[in-house]
């Protein structure tokens, strides 16, 4: 696999160059983009919080993007904002969790937990092991993890959902199994509020030894 220039810094690899073999996937041509996260971004991913990613699209002449293509204004602009743009390489794990394909008419930019097919739109997504690079960017402090007024929001929002449902799930046998999805994001939420920022309870003072008490005679009683 032949390695291609992303910038000046970075560079990654290139899946499927030959021009020989199978058909190409039939898939858009996609540009560089690089994932960002706002510390306002988080969901309930299988049984953890997880970062909620976006992406930051190189398109020329749009968005901040110079026409040359250059990133600086458009970084800047993110980060700004509030958002932190995360480096191809920047999996604890190693690796890079972008890949270049090349597809009918060009090259596709696509995350590395996406298969393409030759001579097809079709796409798998690797989810469990996407949600996994997703924790280590937590676990690895690549990203802060979720401030406590983040998940009381999403503590909030999942409860409200949970009503809803509820009331709707009278009627809608579907909205009732729903309010148990929302319920079991709701726990995971309230966990992670106790495992972050629940201090642990004090143990209780240790017992100070105690000395045996010694009964002294006067002298005129030991007399």
């Amino acid at each position: 696999m032949a390695k291609a220039k992303l910038n000046a810094v970075q560079t990654f690899e290139v899946e499927d160059e030959r021009r020989d073999g199978p058909p190409p996937p039939l898939v858009p041509i996609t540009g560089n983009w690089w994932y960002k996260h706002h510390p306002k971004c988080w969901f309930v991913g299988d049984d953890r919080v997880l970062p909620d990613l976006r992406r930051l699209k190189r398109i020329r002449g749009s968005d901040n993007v110079l026409p040359d293509g250059t990133m600086a204004l458009a970084r800047a602009t993110s980060e700004q904002k509030g958002w932190t743009i995360l480096d191809h390489d920047c999996d604890p794990d190693g690796g890079k969790y972008i890949k270049r394909a090349r597809v009918r008419g060009g090259l596709a930019h696509i995350d590395a937990w996406t298969q393409l097919f030759g001579g097809s739109k079709r796409r798998r997504f690797d989810r469990e092991g996407y949600y996994a690079f997703l924790g280590r960017l937590v676990d690895a402090e690549v990203l802060a993890p979720p401030a406590v007024w983040v998940l009381e929001e999403m503590a909030e929002t999942a409860q409200s959902r949970i009503d809803r449902c509820v009331r709707k799930g009278i009627t809608d046998p579907r909205m009732a199994r729903r309010a148990e999805v929302h319920r079991t994001q709701l726990a995971v939420i309230q966990r992670t509020i106790t495992e972050l920022y629940t201090a642990p309870e004090p143990e209780p003072p240790k017992p100070k030894p105690t000395k045996p008490k010694t009964t002294r005679l006067s002298p005129k009683k030991a007399a």
